[in-house]
């Protein structure tokens, strides 16, 4: 199937620079609504930001576990003697045009990539699973949604999709927290509706030694609250679009508290 914007369908092949060109709502962008109108607006109106050293590590965490015949030429490595302060050190710096890591992150990647291929569960799950799958589909009232899944696999014969997480602690307390904290509830959701599928699993990994991994199936409660947000999010997305108008937080004077954890102190 050949790709064309405003086309539903799933691509499997599809380079990422023309599927973030697309047009379609993507979940990253609708968790914005959440917080306000006018920040989901002021996102997709934003000129590109310049990614951050954690999203540079994590983007080649995939590329070297989903990717790895393209890693090559994705970074390059500060030698460990160099002094970006240096005449020498801001040349080789600015000549660059690929990412700069150090060599610590470098073996890092390796390890990952290693630790994640030979996991008994996680190295079955991907081993015969597409890759990097982009799918557009449009909801009932028009709007076209559009998502790019780590990875979708038939899995104990359910339609699986798999998202690889890189985190400080992977423990079930800790990543619970990340769930929580960063929308991933609502990324499963929006996933899981947009392809289909049936299973949605996390493979969290630790970004230093030992590396450790868990996988993760988020309950059934927890997928059906992050969907409620996704459609209120929607809904209201597409109301702004109607009217022309992206609002920020209410206007009027609202009564606050201390959270819960800071009434707790001290008793």
């Amino acid at each position: 199937m050949t790709f064309a914007p405003n086309t539903e369908g799933r691509f499997y092949e599809l380079d990422e620079a023309i599927y973030r060109q697309a047009p379609g709502v993507n979940i990253s962008n609708l968790k914005l609504m959440g917080r306000s109108p006018a920040h989901y607006w002021a996102k997709l109106n934003a000129p590109p930001i310049t990614p951050t050293p954690a999203m540079v590590f994590g983007t080649l965490v995939h590329r070297a576990c989903l990717e790895p015949q393209k890693l090559k030429g994705s970074f390059a490595v500060k030698p460990s003697d160099m002094d970006f302060r240096s005449k020498e050190g801001k040349a080789w710096r600015d000549s660059q045009t690929a990412p700069i890591i150090d060599a610590e992150q470098a073996s890092a990647l390796t390890q990952i990539a290693d630790q994640i291929a030979s996991h008994e569960i996680a190295g079955e799950i991907l081993k015969n699973a597409d890759r990097e799958v982009s799918q557009f589909k449009r909801r009932e009232s028009g709007t076209m949604l559009k998502g790019r899944i780590d990875a979708h696999t038939m899995h104990e014969d359910y339609e699986t999709l798999v998202d690889i997480k890189t985190t400080d602690d992977a423990s079930p307390g800790a990543f619970a927290r990340t769930i929580a904290n960063f929308g991933y509830a609502e990324q499963a959701a929006f996933y899981l509706d947009l392809i289909g599928a049936s299973r949605f699993y996390f493979i969290a990994v630790e970004k230093a030694a030992p590396y450790a991994i868990a996988i993760y199936k988020l309950d059934e409660a927890s997928i059906a609250k992050g969907r409620e947000k996704n459609n209120r999010n929607l809904d209201l997305l597409e109301m702004c679009e109607k009217t022309g108008k992206w609002a920020g937080y209410f206007d009027g004077i609202q009564e606050i508290s201390l959270p819960a954890w800071a009434k707790k102190e001290g008793e």
